[in-house]
């Protein structure tokens, strides 16, 4: 089975393309690394035309209900190989969602890259530092940190 990786970060607040562009990229990469990448966005196309998203959707698609996201991300952030938290620039919010993952992951034993490029830095707080493994400020290098921790475990090594 591959190693996966569990894509966290902000949706409520972002348009469906700002909070699902960069978690597509990023699997893209990994999945050349022979790594799974985890998008919480995932199967929910029917978000794209909505605007700026909600934390919710009560009668929507069931992945879109309070259950359906709790119990699909719980899954994910809990069963992943690392979860990688991305802030990225523009973040204007606290992330209820995030920060709950990153405590499933902890729970876990499951190591955190956290990649802070806000301007803010609005997530740091004495738990979430506590918790991180890994804290860079560039979505690349936290890629890279990702890949060099679960290189090993994919078929077929390859340099990153």
């Amino acid at each position: 089975m591959k190693p996966s990786v569990y894509l966290a970060g902000p949706i409520s607040g972002s348009t469906y393309d700002e909070a699902n562009d960069w978690r597509e990229s990023i699997i893209d990469i990994l999945a050349g690394w022979g790594i799974n990448g985890l998008n919480p966005l995932r199967n929910k196309q029917h978000l794209s035309k909505l605007g700026v998203l909600e934390d919710k959707y009560e009668k929507s698609h069931p992945l879109s209900t309070p259950r359906g996201i709790v119990g699909r991300d719980r899954m994910d952030a809990t069963n992943c190989n690392v979860l990688l938290v991305y802030f990225p620039l523009g973040t204007d919010r606290i992330s209820i969602g995030t920060c709950i993952e990153f405590g499933w992951a902890n729970a876990n034993q499951i190591p955190i890259v956290v990649v802070d490029e806000s301007t803010d830095k609005l997530h740091n707080h004495a738990m979430l530092e506590e918790i991180t493994d890994y804290y860079v400020e560039d979505i690349m290098e936290g890629v890279n940190i990702v890949g060099n921790l679960l290189i090993a475990y994919t078929e077929s090594p390859t340099t990153i």
